[in-house]
């Protein structure tokens, strides 16, 4: 069997250094000499940026006329009241259905409805069930509707407005209820 022999180092020995050569701005690869240009470019566009904003923030700030805004006067429309609607009862036809189960309940609200000054043209049974006092009003009774409310609301607290009325001779139809 051989014997392996195991490398030596001499502490003493003189060290080979090799020449150092110092590198200049134009030994720099390629691709470093672009990244320093980018850097150098960046560095200049983020100083002129923040320098004009400053400029921009110092203009905006100090100048002279101080932003207000003018108001004008609005014109106000002149409040005029409302004309009161006069109701004429005698020229308002009444239909009067009893839907109450009640015998009698249409014609005594004829009589209370004719004691108020209104025509009664028909009276009769309506086959539904109600609660209160269905009225139903004309076309042509649209812009005086409110002031029969009014009206008839005095005389029959439960009454209140259903509807539109259609199919009937009359100008209002209202449907006693339970």
């Amino acid at each position: 069997m051989t014997k392996l022999e195991v490398p030596t180092i001499d502490m003493n020995a003189d060290l080979k250094i090799e020449s150092v050569k110092e590198v200049g701005a134009n030994d720099l690869p390629q691709q470093e000499k672009a990244g320093k240009a980018m850097f150098v470019f960046g560095t200049i566009a983020g100083v002129l940026i923040m320098v004009g904003v400053m400029v921009m923030a110092t203009l905006y700030y100090k100048t002279p006329e101080k932003k207000q805004t003018i108001l004008s006067p609005t014109p106000v429309a002149e409040i005029t009241e409302v004309p009161k609607i006069v109701l004429k009862n005698e020229e308002i036809t009444f239909e009067v259905l009893n839907a109450s189960g009640k015998v009698g309940q249409a014609k005594k609200y004829k009589s209370q409805l004719e004691k108020m000054g209104y025509k009664v043209n028909s009276i009769g049974n309506d086959p539904g069930t109600y609660t209160g006092i269905l009225i139903y009003t004309a076309k042509q009774l649209e812009s005086q509707k409110d002031a029969l409310m009014t009206d008839l609301n005095k005389e029959f607290p439960k009454a209140y407005y259903a509807g539109e009325l259609s199919g009937s001779t009359s100008m209002v139809k209202m449907v006693i209820g339970l």
